[in-house]
Protein backbone atom coordinates (compact mmCIF):
# COMPACT_ATOMS: atom_id res chain seq x y z
CA UNK A 1 0.00 0.00 0.00
CA UNK A 2 1.19 3.07 -1.51
CA UNK A 3 1.22 6.10 1.69
CA UNK A 4 0.26 9.36 0.76
CA UNK A 5 2.45 12.91 1.49
CA UNK A 6 0.31 15.60 2.14
CA UNK A 7 2.33 18.85 2.29
CA UNK A 8 2.37 21.54 4.91
CA UNK A 9 0.78 24.08 3.19
CA UNK A 10 2.05 26.94 6.07
CA UNK A 11 5.23 26.17 6.37
CA UNK A 12 8.12 28.43 4.65
CA UNK A 13 11.87 28.37 4.16
CA UNK A 14 14.76 30.21 3.40
CA UNK A 15 14.29 30.77 -0.22
CA UNK A 16 10.43 31.31 0.51
CA UNK A 17 9.70 34.23 3.41
CA UNK A 18 6.31 34.97 2.55
CA UNK A 19 3.98 31.95 0.50
CA UNK A 20 0.66 32.40 -0.57
CA UNK A 21 -1.48 28.78 -1.30
CA UNK A 22 -5.25 27.62 -2.24
CA UNK A 23 -5.39 24.45 0.08
CA UNK A 24 -7.80 22.29 1.81
CA UNK A 25 -5.77 21.94 4.85
CA UNK A 26 -5.81 18.56 5.14
CA UNK A 27 -2.47 18.47 6.67
CA UNK A 28 -3.87 19.90 10.39
CA UNK A 29 -6.86 17.05 9.68
CA UNK A 30 -7.01 15.55 13.46
CA UNK A 31 -2.97 16.20 13.93
CA UNK A 32 -2.34 19.26 16.16
CA UNK A 33 0.96 21.09 14.95
CA UNK A 34 2.85 24.15 15.97
CA UNK A 35 2.99 26.31 13.44
CA UNK A 36 6.76 28.20 14.05
CA UNK A 37 5.92 31.12 11.51
CA UNK A 38 2.49 33.47 11.35
CA UNK A 39 -0.13 32.65 8.61
CA UNK A 40 -3.61 34.68 8.00
CA UNK A 41 -6.07 32.01 6.64
CA UNK A 42 -9.45 33.05 4.70
CA UNK A 43 -12.12 30.18 4.31
CA UNK A 44 -13.26 30.53 -0.12
CA UNK A 45 -16.02 27.91 0.66
CA UNK A 46 -16.98 24.88 2.77
CA UNK A 47 -16.94 24.51 6.04
CA UNK A 48 -14.21 23.48 9.42
CA UNK A 49 -14.06 23.21 12.89
CA UNK A 50 -10.80 24.30 13.55
CA UNK A 51 -8.57 24.43 17.25
CA UNK A 52 -6.19 27.15 17.75
CA UNK A 53 -4.11 27.52 20.86
CA UNK A 54 -6.77 25.19 22.82
CA UNK A 55 -9.87 27.47 21.29
CA UNK A 56 -12.45 25.92 19.14
CA UNK A 57 -14.18 27.47 16.02
CA UNK A 58 -16.01 26.71 13.20
CA UNK A 59 -15.46 28.82 10.25
CA UNK A 60 -16.43 28.82 6.74
CA UNK A 61 -16.90 30.85 3.59
CA UNK A 62 -15.81 34.61 3.97
CA UNK A 63 -14.04 33.72 8.01
CA UNK A 64 -10.39 34.94 8.74
CA UNK A 65 -8.46 33.66 10.98
CA UNK A 66 -4.82 35.17 12.30
CA UNK A 67 -2.39 32.38 13.55
CA UNK A 68 0.15 34.12 15.39
CA UNK A 69 4.35 31.88 15.19
CA UNK A 70 4.24 29.10 17.73
CA UNK A 71 0.42 28.81 17.49
CA UNK A 72 -0.76 25.17 17.71
CA UNK A 73 -3.47 24.67 14.91
CA UNK A 74 -6.13 21.68 14.16
CA UNK A 75 -8.76 21.22 12.05
CA UNK A 76 -11.28 18.57 13.86
CA UNK A 77 -13.50 18.35 10.83
CA UNK A 78 -14.22 19.50 7.64
CA UNK A 79 -16.78 19.77 4.99
CA UNK A 80 -15.44 18.01 0.89
CA UNK A 81 -16.05 21.34 -0.47
CA UNK A 82 -13.38 23.04 2.00
CA UNK A 83 -11.11 25.62 0.55
CA UNK A 84 -8.96 28.20 1.95
CA UNK A 85 -6.65 31.04 0.72
CA UNK A 86 -3.65 30.93 2.89
CA UNK A 87 -0.78 33.55 3.49
CA UNK A 88 1.93 32.06 5.34
CA UNK A 89 5.19 34.77 6.40
CA UNK A 90 8.73 34.07 8.40
CA UNK A 91 9.06 34.40 11.88
CA UNK A 92 11.54 37.22 10.05
CA UNK A 93 8.98 38.66 8.65
CA UNK A 94 6.40 38.74 11.64
CA UNK A 95 9.14 40.09 13.76
CA UNK A 96 9.96 43.01 11.59
CA UNK A 97 6.48 44.24 10.78
CA UNK A 98 6.14 43.75 14.71
CA UNK A 99 8.90 45.82 15.87
CA UNK A 100 7.06 48.58 18.04
CA UNK A 101 3.65 47.03 18.06
CA UNK A 102 2.57 46.77 21.45
CA UNK A 103 2.68 42.96 23.17
CA UNK A 104 -1.52 43.49 24.57
CA UNK A 105 -2.15 43.46 20.47
CA UNK A 106 -0.97 39.96 20.71
CA UNK A 107 -3.12 39.00 22.86
CA UNK A 108 -5.83 40.47 21.56
CA UNK A 109 -4.87 38.40 18.46
CA UNK A 110 -4.84 35.18 20.27
CA UNK A 111 -8.05 35.76 22.00
CA UNK A 112 -9.79 37.11 19.04
CA UNK A 113 -8.02 35.25 15.92
CA UNK A 114 -11.70 34.50 14.45
CA UNK A 115 -13.21 37.30 12.09
CA UNK A 116 -16.57 36.74 9.93
CA UNK A 117 -17.00 39.35 7.01
CA UNK A 118 -20.22 40.53 5.66
CA UNK A 119 -20.42 38.52 2.42
CA UNK A 120 -20.25 42.27 0.44
CA UNK A 121 -17.14 43.24 1.53
CA UNK A 122 -14.80 39.77 1.83
CA UNK A 123 -14.09 40.35 -1.98
CA UNK A 124 -13.28 44.04 -0.99
CA UNK A 125 -11.05 42.79 1.97
CA UNK A 126 -9.31 40.13 -0.20
CA UNK A 127 -7.95 42.70 -3.05
CA UNK A 128 -6.59 45.51 -0.52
Amino acid sequence: MEKTVIDNPLITNANDTFIFALSSLDYYLNRPQRISNGAIIMCLEGSAVITLDMKRCEISEYSRIVIIPQSILMIEKKSDDFRAICFSYSIEIFSEACFRIESDFFGFLKDNFHYKFPPETFEKNMLH
